[in-house]
């Protein structure tokens, strides 16, 4: 990458906390745990919001398992990359706990692993796209910010605030950085479809978190929430493709001795 090419979503990001700081403080919506799908599956309520976390399990145990095998080959990404699917899997533990029966205290277990999966993305974004060994030694750090913005957002909730600010950041750092770094780099990235259709599914999924009820009154048989997982565990498939589809580009192609 051209040199001061990646600065630009440095100084995004900064310019975004900024602005939040300015704002002041973003509190959770009083009626945030009441989700539009309540229906009960057998013992299990809010079943649909809880079994369609499922599919962040699965992918985050094929990562994993492909990660690992490929780690030499994909060098300094590999270890965001398997942060990140560890954190899906963890998030499947997690957001099936918190939506069983949705408070604050479970909420902790949900956004801890997310805000982590988002930390081990930017690393792994970082290391391909500007530096390997910029990303791969900021990934510990990144995380460490992960779980203080979970921290603050827990410590001002029993406070009486609820502060959100740290938390939404992080969260968006993916969504504002990787394009911007994909815009910048002075190459053509390979596979930058496996990127793009991530964050298209990120954005879709956010979409439907905002529109939960709108949505089952519409649609009746799900709501925006369970949709939210869907299209996320979409967006970590496409995350997952991509890794698989590197490690092939990577590997050479041996050739056979002649006889």
């Amino acid at each position: 990458m051209h040199k001061r090419s990646h600065l630009l979503p440095l100084l995004a990001m900064l310019l975004i906390a900024c602005g939040m700081l300015l704002y002041g403080p973003i509190p959770q919506p009083d009626h945030y745990h009441v989700f539009a799908d309540q229906r009960t599956l057998g013992t299990i309520p809010h079943a649909m919001d809880v079994w369609s976390n499922a599919g962040f399990a699965l992918i985050g145990i094929l990562g994993m398992a492909i990660v690992w095998v490929e780690r030499h080959t994909l060098g300094h990404q590999a270890a965001g990359y398997m942060v990140f699917f560890t954190a899906m899997i963890a998030t499947a533990f997690g957001s099936g706990w918190y939506h069983i029966a949705p408070d604050n205290a479970r909420l902790v277990w949900d956004r801890l692993p997310i805000a982590i999966a988002c930390a081990g993305i930017v690393s792994a974004a970082w290391a391909e796209l500007v530096n390997g060994r910029q990303g791969q030694m900021a990934l510990p750090w990144l995380v460490l910010l992960a779980a203080l913005s979970v921290v603050w957002w827990r410590a001002t909730d029993w406070a009486g605030l609820g502060d959100l600010r740290p938390y939404l950041w992080l969260q968006g750092m993916p969504m504002v950085m990787i394009p911007l770094l994909l815009w910048r780099s002075p190459k053509r990235v390979p596979i930058a479809a496996g990127w793009w259709g991530a964050l298209l599914c990120y954005l879709i999924a956010k979409g439907c978190e905002v529109a939960d009820h709108t949505l089952f009154t519409h649609l009746h048989w799900i709501s925006g929430h369970t949709l939210k997982h869907l299209f996320a565990t979409a967006a970590a498939t496409a995350l997952l493709w991509r890794v698989r589809k590197l490690a092939k580009l990577a590997t050479p192609v041996k050739t056979p001795r002649p006889v």
